[in-house]
Order: C-alpha cells, then structure tokens, then sequence
C-alpha cells in the first residue's frame, strides 16, 4: 500500500499538543547506560521495557478515557533542547459512544486501520515511505514514515490485536537528529507483549 504526501496543514502530535523546542549548537547524542525500565497497565492490554534515559510524561488522569489509551515518552539531546518523543496509543477499533473524542474505525484488517489513521490524523504530512512488517513473534504489522514542513520527522508502527489499534510512534523536533533514538524505539517494539483483552481494558 503507498500513501499519497501531502502539504502539512495543520500539526498533531502523538494526540497531545507538544511544546516545540529548538535545538541550540550542535548537541551531541547521550549514550544509553544499558538500564531498562518496564512499563505495563493492564487498560491498555501490553508491556514493554525502555531505556532509563527516556522520561515517562505523567498524565495518569488522562491515560485511558474515551474509549482510547495514550502513555508518552520524552528524552533530549545532551546540551540542546531537541527532544525526542516516544508514544505508545491503544483505541477500541469499534463502538458506538457518541461521547467518544475518537471516531470509531470500524475496521477488521490492518489495512482497514492504517488507511483510517492515515486519512484521519496524517494525510496532511508529508509522505516518506511506508512498508508491512513484523513485531513481537510474527505479529502483522504496518510501519509509516512521516514528515512535516520543515519539522518534525515522525515513525508509526500500527497493529491489531483482539478488537482494539495499537500505535506506536516516534518523533524528532529536529529531523536532522532522526536516527540518534530510532534503535531504542524499535528495541522498545520488539519487548511489547500483549495481554488477553476484555471488556473493561478500555472505557466505552
């Protein structure tokens, strides 16, 4: 499947409004010290390990509501303010709440669910590629790579499992930077491991 690239209009990040922060000199990029943190919540139906370097942003009254869980990450280049986000979202694919801040995707393939995502919260970045892939023992997956005008550069990789989206995105302010923490999202993807789901993970 390709995605057509368009002209950014409007910037949404990671379903939060962000603070843009410009990077100062030239940073140079901290070494990970090889510590792990783990993260899980039963609401949103996973866990997985992340570097310590990375900073958990507390928003614990809004993790899960309206049928949809969101829990981000920040961490900044050594001497600069360039930060990097990390953001791990679950949403219940299908529902009828009319209360709900999130359209309903009514999906039932990945396909279905990139396509909604796409057309919903990034037709208006630009377009850098996109490809099928695997994550956590085979598990279909869907990867995109998005930028805006001029910045930020952003990584999604999306999948289903038991009536609900996952999307797991990475975001640098600075594309110029892009690749320093790639490697510690993608080690994040591969230690996800996904929980039986029922009916209260997620508010309806």
């Amino acid at each position: 499947m390709r995605l057509k690239s368009t002209i950014v209009v409007i910037i949404s990040i990671f379903g939060f409004i962000g603070i843009l922060l410009t990077s100062v000199g030239l940073p140079v990029a901290a070494q990970s010290n090889g510590e792990m943190k783990r993260f899980e919540n039963s609401k949103m139906g996973l866990s997985f390990q992340y570097p310590s370097e990375w900073n958990l942003i507390s928003h614990k009254p809004r993790l899960c509501e309206y049928n949809a869980c969101n829990v981000d990450f920040y961490r900044n280049l050594t001497g600069a303010l360039a930060p990097f986000y990390m953001n791990v979202k679950v949403s219940k694919l299908n529902g009828s709440n009319s209360d709900t801040l999130d359209k309903f995707c009514n999906c039932i393939s990945l396909e279905d669910f990139v396509k909604f995502m796409y057309n919903r919260d990034w037709k208006n970045l630009f377009f850098i590629n996109d490809n099928q892939t695997t994550i956590q023992n085979n598990r279909s997956a869907w990867q995109i790579e998005l930028k805006s005008n001029p910045d930020p550069k952003f990584f999604y990789v999306l999948t289903i499992n038991n009536g609900y989206g996952y999307i797991f995105g990475y975001m640098s302010q600075d594309s110029r930077y892009f690749d320093t923490y790639l490697k510690d999202f993608k080690n994040m993807i591969n230690s996800v491991v996904f929980n039986s789901t029922t009916s209260k993970k997620v508010p309806s």
